[in-house]
């Protein structure tokens, strides 16, 4: 379709809509989807493609968070069963708070992984944890790269790719926004 002169194509997996069983009784309380192949242009006005950026990482298309803390990883696959629609295979699970996460955002590439659980008496303030793929002896995995603690409610959070690929992670409490960059380790001193 057109809109403002310029074109713009939207592509649509046909994915079933429920999650395969024993593990449709989990009680999902946020969701996040990856999304590859989000072309952006950078600093020097290159067109970079974050596929270029991502390595690959993502081996899962979706995360749902359930009240038990746990941050399980999706992705769609077609079944000899299902007559050319596509399943939801579980590939990856952990044990990502102590409570129910409210919220999940993905990097364009599913590299980094932040969640939210709301803390404290009367859940008035909140814990983010930001999770980042590794791999390890031929595995993949993710490790706890880093935990965020707020007073008050986290509302919304989102990353970032800039277009030299470095990462953004926006978090928004009642009033206040801030903005979190990656920690880089010089080896200059």
């Amino acid at each position: 379709s057109n809109f403002a002169g310029k074109r713009y194509c939207i592509v649509v997996d046909s994915c079933s809509s429920s999650l395969p069983n024993p593990l449709n009784k989990d009680e999902v309380t946020s969701f996040a989807v990856v999304c590859p192949g989000i072309s952006f242009f950078s600093e020097e006005e290159n067109r970079t493609s974050v596929d270029e950026l991502c390595c690959n990482y993502s081996v899962y298309r979706m995360a749902t968070g359930c009240t038990n803390g746990s941050l399980k990883l999706w992705r769609s696959v077609l079944t000899e069963q299902s007559n050319s629609n596509l399943q939801w295979e579980l590939v990856g699970m952990l044990a990502a708070h102590q409570g129910p996460i409210t919220s999940i955002s993905l990097t364009d590439c599913g590299r980094k992984i932040a969640t939210v659980c709301p803390t404290g008496p009367s859940n008035t303030s909140s814990t983010v944890h930001i999770w980042e793929a590794v791999h390890l002896a031929g595995t993949g995995s993710f490790l706890l790269e880093d935990t965020l603690f707020f007073d008050g409610e986290v509302v919304a959070l989102k990353w970032l790719t800039m277009g030299s690929g470095q990462l953004l992670l926006g978090i928004c409490l009642q009033n206040e926004l801030q903005v979190y960059g990656e920690r880089h380790s010089d080896s200059q001193p």
